[in-house]
């Protein structure tokens, strides 16, 4: 029950905040700078910290609002990478099928290119005609192809059946390439789709990150002369993070190789 009641609060809480995330320009958004489950956790420490000491910083100016708004992202940015997953996991099969399907529809159209050339080489003005479908690699191309080919041998099937071509495969290739044309559509939508519902996402890791980093700030402010609080309002993944380039790019330490470092160049 509870978890059903938080799933929901945090849902109308997404819905709520979309006007505001939409409203945060392009280049103002922040990609994510560390796992969203990371982000998640550390926005949730940094909220039950900030509830212990909020005298100290509303005192400083953050209001209470401020401090719960720490909560409300974060459970909005959990939301938003939600709805992306499960509709990535859900819908991926469309875009998977396409890329098979695509192969196969390169093979059809290098197949009837073969055969149709061969086929009205002898006939000067049909011959132009095939001659006339360029081959593709466009997809909307490639489909429209399939259909020209099937269109000029129905119209113009002796010259097939002269070669013993399977004049049966036309209406088959056809068909395919009808499927094909809306496997495609429906590919181009679910990929249009991840992009959008990724793009939110990253509104609301951008939302979160505003309220993580003024209650950074803020608590990092006030206790600047205690930096066994002051570093409770630091980022842990970040800190780390930085001790980790650190240690690469110290000279002195014998487990890393540092290309980048001067004595590890071999000019000539």
């Amino acid at each position: 029950m509870n978890n059903t009641t938080t799933k929901n609060i945090q849902e109308q809480d997404y819905i709520d905040a979309t006007p505001e995330m939409l409203k945060i320009p392009n280049d103002k958004i922040k990609k994510p700078n560390m796992p969203i489950s990371t982000a998640i956790h550390e926005a949730e420490t940094l909220f039950a910290t900030a509830q212990r000491m909020k005298i100290h910083l509303t005192n400083a100016g953050i209001s209470i609002q401020q401090i719960n708004d720490l909560k409300k992202r974060a459970g909005i940015l959990r939301h938003a990478q939600s709805i992306w997953i499960i509709n990535y996991r859900a819908k991926q099969e469309n875009i998977e099928l396409w890329n098979l399907k695509k192969t196969e529809g390169l093979k059809y159209q290098r197949f009837l290119r073969n055969s149709f050339n061969y086929a009205y080489a002898d006939d000067k003005l049909l011959y132009g005609k095939v001659k006339a479908i360029k081959m593709a690699n466009s997809p909307i191309l490639m489909i429209q192809n399939l259909n020209d080919y099937c269109a000029l041998g129905k119209e113009f099937p002796n010259h097939l059946t002269a070669i013993n071509f399977d004049i049966s495969k036309i209406d088959e290739i056809q068909t395919f390439a009808t499927q094909l044309g809306d496997l495609y559509g429906k590919a181009v939508d679910q990929r249009k789709k991840q992009h959008e519902l990724k793009a939110m996402r990253d509104r609301a890791f951008t939302l979160l990150y505003q309220s993580v980093i003024k209650i950074r700030n803020c608590g990092k402010f006030v206790f600047s002369d205690r930096p066994d609080i002051s570093q409770l309002f630091a980022s842990d993944h970040i800190r780390n993070k930085n001790n980790k380039i650190k240690e690469t790019n110290n000279p002195d330490n014998p487990n890393e190789f540092n290309i980048d470092h001067p004595e590890n160049n071999n000019t000539l």
